[in-house]
């Protein structure tokens, strides 16, 4: 293992030669940093408040072109968004997906590998997106690829420890500033078949849920492993490192593991958040649905975020966001059987 962490090293230092200096990051004037002790949110180099109105187009980076990103982008800026959240790392299979233009992220199904014509075509959307006054927060990859997330035995896992942190090093590197929201959708205990033992346990509801669940999985030190090269590599230019983490809903509830707040997965030794977060999600638990007897998963109850944002509040320290609450527009659990949910942060 240590020969290859030198070997993944000196990849990333060859990298580094062609990227920009800090002087020269062109979204420099949208940076944002919070207060570790109080509550708010302030742009980096004015010190005014800011306040995060973000809009989520995760396939920013890989389904769209330039003319497309274009017209989105001004659209968001004269409806008042200042923040895009979008993923590097896409959900759809980034091994054998390319983006629009038809680059992959990475080569060879490998993280230290990433392909830089694809990079270069996420340059051009965050300083596009800074022109507009808009600021690209980064979800540096999709929780699939490090715990199996919402694919379950049908995806696969690209980052242990070393190449978490080596590419954590190589996003701080070339996106210094850029907010880096971990997770994605994914929590930090989880197993690799829990949409299979939903599955399976709905095929014969007499048995017990818990007997259909994989191993669960303990992934906290990966995704400390990839913020530890965000904070370390922006320190160099300047910068300190904008990190929160994005969990899914629902969790793993039996057995039991901690409740999907950013800060129970990322806290003491493994390090701190900037800003707290929660994904409220987008059902209303149904004590009488089929699903409520699936004892080994338990989601928020998404029209009463607010209960989230109050126990974050209560346990951590500077901001917090419920960063994916209910799509306007979208029904229960995303089934068009359902009636559409209000959603209650308005």
């Amino acid at each position: 293992m240590y020969l290859s962490f030198i070997i993944l090293f000196t990849a990333f230092a060859f990298l580094a030669l062609a990227l920009p200096a800090i002087s020269d990051v062109p979204w420099a004037n949208v940076t944002i940093s919070a207060s570790p002790d109080r509550r708010y949110l302030y742009q980096t180099k004015t010190g005014r408040p800011f306040f995060w109105i973000a809009d989520t187009n995760w396939e920013l980076f890989h389904k769209l072109n330039k003319t497309d990103v274009d017209i989105y982008l001004s659209d968001r800026a004269a409806k008042g968004f200042n923040v895009i959240q979008a993923v590097v790392l896409s959900k759809y299979n980034v091994t054998t997906i390319p983006n629009f233009y038809g680059h992959l992220a990475i080569d060879n199904a490998n993280v230290t590998q990433p392909n830089l014509q694809y990079f270069e075509h996420v340059d051009w959307i965050v300083t596009r997106a800074a022109e507009y006054g808009i600021l690209i927060c980064f979800v540096p990859t999709w929780g699939r690829y490090v715990n199996w997330g919402w694919y379950g035995t049908t995806g696969y896992k690209l980052f242990n420890e070393d190449t978490a942190e080596w590419f954590g090093r190589f996003l701080g590197n070339r996106y210094p500033g850029i907010p880096k929201m971990m997770g994605g959708d994914s929590n930090g205990f989880w197993a690799n078949n829990v949409p299979q033992a939903r599955a399976a346990w709905r095929e014969d509801p007499e048995s017990d849920p818990k007997s259909h669940l994989g191993p669960i999985e303990d992934t906290r030190s990966i995704w400390a492993a990839m913020m530890r090269g965000f904070i370390e590599e922006e320190a160099k230019m300047g910068y300190d490192a904008f990190v929160t983490f994005q969990p899914t809903s629902p969790w793993i509830a039996d057995p039991p593991t901690p409740l999907p707040y950013g800060h129970n997965y990322i806290n003491g030794s493994l390090g701190s958040l900037s800003m707290d977060a929660v994904q409220s999600g987008h059902e209303s638990p149904d004590p009488m649905g089929v699903d409520s007897a699936f004892t080994v998963l338990r989601p928020w109850d998404s029209r009463k975020n607010y209960e989230n944002i109050i126990q974050m509040r209560n346990e951590f320290s500077g901001p917090v966001m419920d960063v994916e609450n209910h799509y306007e527009g979208a029904h229960d659990s995303f089934n068009t059987s359902k009636r559409q949910l209000q959603q209650m942060t308005y």
